[in-house]
């Protein structure tokens, strides 16, 4: 996977190791700690069911269609959530330059792995996205896979939001 720098809005200051958004001071955030190479490949294997595509394009295309034979009922979805969100989100990192990061919000103890465009204009929960895709438990809905991977390629159809505010998506 290619490594993508990541263009920070300015109004950043460093504290701890978390950067906190001036901005938006209700967050910070901090890289996000890579997994090895083994767990990489492991959630691999189970979100494909197989070696995944190099292209990124066509892997978010067969991960929509396991997500959809999951939700047929086809393939068990134990621990799939993990799987697809880690499979989806470091094919968007590869495509258009996103990054994973771990968001705090300020003020309570609660850090997400989410996946921001590179002037953090925009973000993903990765994790509760899967679920919602997988149809497991609240918000359940359509597998958007390939469409939101669609939208954030275009970058046109998207929400105007300011750098900076992380405005959250899916």
């Amino acid at each position: 996977m290619t490594k993508h720098a990541a263009v920070a809005p300015s109004g950043w200051s460093s504290e701890g190791g978390w950067r906190l958004a001036v901005a938006g001071a209700r967050l910070r955030e901090r890289p996000f700690h890579r997994r090895t190479p083994e767990r990489s490949a492991k959630l691999d294997r189970l979100a494909f069911g197989r070696t995944p595509p190099a292209d990124p394009v066509k892997a978010i295309e067969v991960l929509a269609a396991r997500v959809d034979d999951a939700n047929a009922g086809k393939i068990p979805k134990r621990k799939l959530d993990v799987a697809v969100a880690s499979a989806w989100g470091d094919r968007v990192c590869a495509a258009l330059g996103w990054e994973i990061v771990e968001l705090r919000y300020r003020g309570g103890g609660v850090v997400v792995n989410v996946l921001v465009s590179p002037d953090r204009r925009y973000s993903i929960d990765l994790e509760s996205y899967a679920r919602r895709v997988l149809r497991l438990g609240p918000g359940a809905g359509p597998n958007t896979l390939q469409l939101l991977f669609s939208m954030l390629r275009d970058g046109s159809v998207l929400p105007p939001a300011p750098a900076g505010s992380y405005t959250e998506l899916g």
